[in-house]
């Protein structure tokens, strides 16, 4: 689409599994030259990528937007301001899907929009809300993290590609309120609470 949320999503994929990857095969490979090089040279990958993304106008436009992009960044510093003003008079939500209205920020053609995910659960579930999902997600990418470190079995390598999808989504709500990619929020929340109890499990009888 485009979009600058799908290119840093990618970016994120992307450069996430190679760390992982390159981690992995150097602390079960530590004489293997490949995978030594390939986790010290990540860093200074990361960096030629970052100096890349200024130099190239077309990548930084992929990443970061351009002059086209303008009036959505400046919608989103708007409806932020709105929105903690909304919060500020009623920190408890005012009830689930009643954060268009409450915001009522409309586009030159009078369409309700909001284009951050946080910023709508602000609206719809105040507080109590943005908290209980930051903790969630942040929470199962920490335990995520955990399990991929801790490893044992082969199923729990999943616990790395799962950690670096729920990064890649919790950044992407940063700027995506669009609510039709949660199912896939819910099914990876599924997947990590079955690996992480199989490896406590394991864990426990070992």
């Amino acid at each position: 689409t485009n979009a600058r949320s799908g290119s840093n999503g990618l970016i994120i994929g992307v450069f996430g599994y190679a760390l992982y990857f390159a981690y992995s095969r150097w602390r079960t490979h530590r004489t293997d030259l490949v995978s030594a090089a390939g986790f010290y040279m990540f860093p200074a990958a990361a960096v030629a990528f970052a100096i890349l993304v200024f130099a190239w106008q077309r990548l930084r436009t992929m990443v970061l937007g351009s002059g086209q992009h303008q009036f959505s960044n400046d919608a989103r510093s708007e409806q932020w301001e709105l929105g903690i003003d909304r919060f500020i008079e009623n920190p408890l939500g005012y009830g689930a899907g009643s954060s268009g209205q409450v915001l009522d920020y409309r586009l030159p053609d009078g369409t309700i929009t909001i284009d951050s995910y946080p910023l709508t659960l602000m609206m719809d579930y105040g507080a109590i809300g943005l908290v209980a999902f930051v903790v969630l997600v942040f929470g199962a990418i920490w335990y995520c993290a955990s399990a991929a470190l801790d490893a044992s079995a082969e199923e729990e390598l999943l616990a790395a590609p799962m950690a670096i999808a729920l990064t890649a989504f919790a950044i992407i709500k940063i700027v995506l309120s669009q609510a039709d990619n949660l199912p896939l929020l819910f099914i990876l929340l599924g997947c990590v609470s079955g690996l992480v109890y199989r490896q406590k499990s394991r864990q426990l009888i070992r």
